[in-house]
């Protein structure tokens, strides 16, 4: 995946178990996976309820990038040893400012849709093993409470 928004391009490191986010920290940023993986989870009656796996190219947090000071409402933990490219949230917003304003308001109005599908998800519980390679194990499960 190529990007272009800024030269400063920044790269992190997380350990297996190493909080990424946590639920209710201001977004500044998001991320884009180069390698490992992640799990983006809320937690429910002290029960993790993952959101979705992120593996090589997906994103995590993008759809707070258009919304200022916004509150990430889940959590996310590295599955195993991961590399991560950092996006300011500052600067896709100053990208978005440069253009037209109707392209903000769709990547707005779908990040709202994103928003409302994720806490739906979280309310009711739904849990999708299937990203799992074991599905959603207790360890897995232990694995994302340990930091938190």
């Amino acid at each position: 995946m190529s990007i272009s928004l800024n030269e400063n391009i920044k790269t992190i490191t997380i350990k297996k178990g190493e909080v990424l986010l946590r639920e209710g920290d201001i977004s500044q940023n998001f991320y884009i996976v180069s390698t490992g993986s992640t799990c983006s989870f809320t937690v429910k009656n002290s029960r993790a309820i993952p959101l979705r796996v992120s593996i090589k190219d997906d994103l995590i947090g993008e759809e707070y990038s258009v919304h200022k000071g916004s509150q990430y409402n889940y959590n996310v933990v590295a599955l195993v040893d991961s590399e991560l490219i950092v996006v300011s949230n500052h600067d896709v917003q100053s990208y978005l400012h440069q253009g037209q304003p109707w392209l903000k308001n769709i990547l707005s109005a779908i990040s709202h849709k994103i928003l409302n599908t994720e806490k739906l998800v979280a309310d009711h519980q739904i849990i999708d093993s299937s990203s799992f390679e074991d599905g959603f194990s207790l360890d897995t499960e232990n694995l994302l409470l340990k930091n938190l």
